[in-house]
């Protein structure tokens, strides 16, 4: 907790590492980088290549902008990425796909693939190659076909600036604890890549069609999508003994906040306490797994207002060891930097709050 080396200024920091900022890739971008037989289908006109994103990528019902009164801004190029940058004083930026979140919930896997294969050529072409130092970039893929995510992930690994692999959390059954998902595991294992869940509001109501009946807005919807999913995924790795399997994968889940971390973990290790022949493959407890192998990014910081209970919060996963700061931008309630430090930096030491704003993901993702 608080101690003499408090940092008072957020220009203290060594580092400011963003892990988790999207661009809004748009689907006409997509198209030239896309194989065949997908390219001809969609690159006859502006019309028919928006089309590459129907309806697979599923249009929002529940108004998502309010109205027009919540806005985000469009980063679909590189100088929009870097403008971002040099607003929020951030070193480096790991670099989001948004349409291709929903890849979970396309039928057609083939399709998946390729849109999944699009996506990474077209960041590497039009961001990383000759964008600024600070940007780091990770290679989706679609979990519908394994052995195709796993040649992906291969293809890719030695590009110096894909620092990790990330797939769309939602949707995605069976969940990421089963067998079938091997080839991911062993080709994360092989190329020394941590591996990151993003969730998807968006995809939420075709992946849990019974939710969808119930929620009469998009507020509803976006409380518990997030949230939901990762504890889905995580409990599904977790009680399949992906970490105890995979020990040297570093597993990062994205854009859930931090509230929902203590109470899954513990609520598990209670379950595994009762039954523990239910749980063959684990060795010890699912929450010392959470701390040695899981990270957790750090928006929405939508927890109490009241510092010390996020400072508790924080402690209970011992998370200056495993939270990193990200914004979440240009989504409508993404958080600044100073938000974050504010919260924390009269509860703990100068080198704790450095790893939460950089230390931890430079070391997850290699940066330097």
């Amino acid at each position: 907790m608080a101690t003499q080396d408090n940092l008072s200024s957020i220009s203290d920091l060594d580092m400011v590492v963003d892990a988790d900022a999207h661009i809004s890739e748009r689907a006409e971008q997509l198209v030239p980088y896309l194989d065949e037989p997908y390219r001809s289908m969609f690159g006859g006109s502006d019309e028919e290549s928006a089309n590459v994103a129907t309806p697979s990528y599923p249009k929002d019902e529940l108004f998502r902008a309010l109205g027009g009164k919540l806005q985000w801004e469009d980063v679909s190029t590189a100088e929009a990425e870097e403008e971002a940058m040099e607003r929020f004083g951030l070193d480096h930026v790991l670099i989001t796909p948004t349409l291709n979140l929903y890849l979970p919930i396309f039928s057609d896997e083939r399709y998946a693939h390729a849109l999944s294969k699009a996506y990474n050529d077209f960041l590497i072409d039009e961001f990383l190659d000759d964008g600024p130092e600070g940007f780091k970039g990770m290679i989706t893929i679609s979990p519908l076909a394994p052995d195709k995510a796993a040649e992906e992930i291969d293809r890719l690994a030695d590009h110096p600036d894909m620092v990790g692999v990330i797939v769309g959390s939602t949707g995605i059954f069976p969940p990421l604890g089963d067998r079938r998902y091997d080839p991911i595991y062993e080709a994360l294992e092989d190329n020394d890549m941590p591996f990151v869940l993003h969730g998807a509001t968006g995809s939420f109501t075709s992946a849990h069609p019974f939710i969808k009946r119930g929620m009469k807005s998009y507020g509803e919807l976006h409380t518990v999508s997030h949230p939901f999913t990762q504890m889905f995924q995580m409990t599904s790795m977790l009680g399949q003994g992906i970490p105890e399997r995979y020990p040297d994968i570093d597993i990062v889940f994205q854009e859930a906040g931090i509230g929902w971390i203590p109470f899954t973990m513990y609520r598990m290790d209670n379950e595994y306490e009762k039954r523990r022949s239910e749980f063959p493959t684990l060795r010890k407890k699912p929450s010392e797994y959470v701390k040695e192998s899981f990270y957790f990014t750090s928006q929405p910081m939508i927890e109490p207002k009241q510092s010390k209970y996020v400072a508790w919060l924080i402690e209970m996963f011992d998370g200056t060891d495993n939270l990193m700061f990200s914004t979440d931008f240009p989504h409508y309630d993404f958080d600044t930097p100073e938000e974050l430090f504010n919260m924390i930096r009269n509860h703990f030491g100068a080198e704790e709050v450095q790893k939460v704003f950089g230390g931890n993901a430079a070391e997850v993702f290699g940066i330097e």
